[in-house]
């Protein structure tokens, strides 16, 4: 076991695109013919680990995609043009709201633009006005948002552990999820899953 000796008050944890377009079955994902079972299952077990670490003093912050097409960059806007993607979440569509989570009312929410959350947000700020220094990650999908979300945090100097039974990705796409799971593991920082974590915060 990794010994992180760390006040939990220092642990932050990101709950990143648990969103109706990835995680309802009648979200753009599911809509598309892309089976996303493992997608769906999993605002319940976010919510249950939730609860469970709640009273240790961990800053839960949901971060939210919401994609507005007039604001993207004309690089993104070309690479989407040519490759033919319309983006999931949205705005204004309702694919861009939360899916089944019990969000405390202590929680922060961050809305991002890009893959990164830290991008054009004030994710950083928050993250070191509360003297964060470990970040615990979970939400979809593993292999895009989830994989720049902790590149992105372990570059800016914090110590990252990826929740590994708390993120998902498309049912189709296991081989590329665990791809990422062990460069993130091997470069990034640490792969748990969440009895795990929590025998490192007990």
């Amino acid at each position: 076991m990794v010994p992180f000796h760390v006040d939990p008050t220092a642990w932050a944890l990101l709950i990143v695109d648990v969103q109706v377009d990835f995680c309802s079955p009648n979200g753009i994902t599911a809509r598309r013919g892309r089976p996303n079972t493992r997608m769906q299952a999993l605002p319940d077990k976010i919510n249950a680990f939730v609860k469970e670490i709640q009273d240790l003093g961990i800053l839960p912050i949901y971060v939210k995609s919401v994609v507005n097409e007039d604001r993207l960059p004309p690089n993104v806007r070309f690479f989407n043009e040519m490759k033919g993607i319309k983006r999931p979440t949205q705005k204004g569509t309702g694919g861009e709201e939360f899916y089944n989570l019990d969000i405390p009312a202590a929680a922060v929410i961050i809305r991002k633009e890009a893959a990164d959350p830290f991008i054009s947000t004030n994710l950083k700020q928050i993250l070191d006005e509360h003297r964060v220094s470990i970040v615990l990650i979970c939400g979809v999908r593993t292999q895009i948002c989830v994989d720049a979300t902790a590149r992105k945090a372990f570059s800016e100097g914090y110590n990252v552990i990826v929740i590994s039974d708390l993120v998902a990705t498309r049912d189709n796409n296991a081989d590329d999820e665990q791809y990422a799971l062990r460069f993130m593991d091997a470069y990034v920082g640490f792969v748990m899953d969440s009895t795990q974590v929590k025998q490192v915060l007990s």
